[in-house]
């Protein structure tokens, strides 16, 4: 085969609709794998576990009519302009730049790329561009009157559903209510019972709400395991069993500061009679 016939063949195949489709698959896959290296397949496991068929579906509904809505009216205006194409290329379009508005940075590569494709196709780039902008200006002013609605659907829902206070937090339910868990009080109760938790077992709290924050989080847990003691003794009475017994820890060495547990349950499973009779207590060690 010379090289005069395989270019067109190459050429025709590069443009058949079955290549395209198994390309942009590949690409899919490549994405997906990528960013399941990147943070593990527990997180998608989990979602999966998690899958409401019905919600799925539903979702999927609402966003088919949603994406054809949009499509129509880039169709109407690129048509206006002289750029027109068809609903069902456009639809198709469309739904390729939501997903490379998605997963690429910046969120509007996807429509660069429709609107360089279509105005190559139309043979002016810069209509098919403008024909972009217009429409995508439209979807933004369209939801300028949606706006107080939900405000107000908002004010009512805290009026009706009891505010959005601590205690535990707004339930799940009609009336604008919000999820529990997602509220200022929520969280505060959540962070106040981690603070209370990391100084009842000798920890410390570091917030991570931020990427800064989780490094610097990650680095002190570090260094505070380099400079971590475990500290034995045996009592000299045996307490009863399920039996709560402080503990105080002092450091003989001035200006050096200790956290420790403030307390243990007794378990008798893990002291025997012989164990607490002896009279060499444990040494401190380092634990590494």
């Amino acid at each position: 085969m010379s090289a005069s016939t395989s270019a067109p063949r190459i050429r025709a195949i590069l443009s058949s609709t079955w290549f395209r489709l198994a390309a942009r698959s590949l690409v899919g896959i490549v994405v997906l794998v990528a960013v399941i290296a990147q943070v593990g397949s527990e997180p998608f496991l989990q979602g999966l576990s998690s899958i409401d068929l019905r919600v799925i579906a539903l979702a999927l509904a609402l966003s088919f009519v949603a994406t054809v809505a949009a499509a129509w009216r880039w169709s109407i205006i690129a048509g206006r302009l002289g750029v027109g194409l068809p609903l069902r290329q456009a639809v198709g379009r469309y739904y390729r730049s939501q997903f490379f508005n998605t997963v690429l940075p910046g969120g509007v590569v996807g429509d660069v790329q429709r609107a360089v494709t279509q105005g190559r196709d139309a043979g002016n780039v810069a209509q098919g561009a403008r024909a972009v902008v217009i429409e995508r200006t439209m979807g933004q002013v369209v939801q300028i009157p949606q706006a107080p609605i939900d405000v107000f659907g908002q004010i009512l829902g805290g009026i009706f559903g009891g505010g959005t206070g601590g205690g535990g937090g707004m339930r799940r339910g009609g009336g604008g209510r919000r999820p529990r868990g997602t509220s200022r009080g929520d969280y505060e109760v959540g962070r106040r019972y981690l603070e209370e938790l990391a100084n009842s077992t000798g920890g410390r709290e570091y917030p991570a709400d931020s990427l800064q924050n989780m490094s610097y989080a990650f680095a002190n847990v570090a260094e505070e395991l380099r400079r971590q003691y475990s500290i034995g003794y045996y009592p000299k009475r045996l307490p009863q069993a399920g039996q709560r017994r402080m503990i105080k820890v002092r450091a003989k060495q001035p200006n050096l500061a200790v956290r420790s547990r403030e307390s243990y349950i007794f378990n008798p499973a893990n002291v025997t009679p012989e164990k607490s009779a002896q009279s060499n207590p444990p040494v401190l060690r380092k634990t590494n």
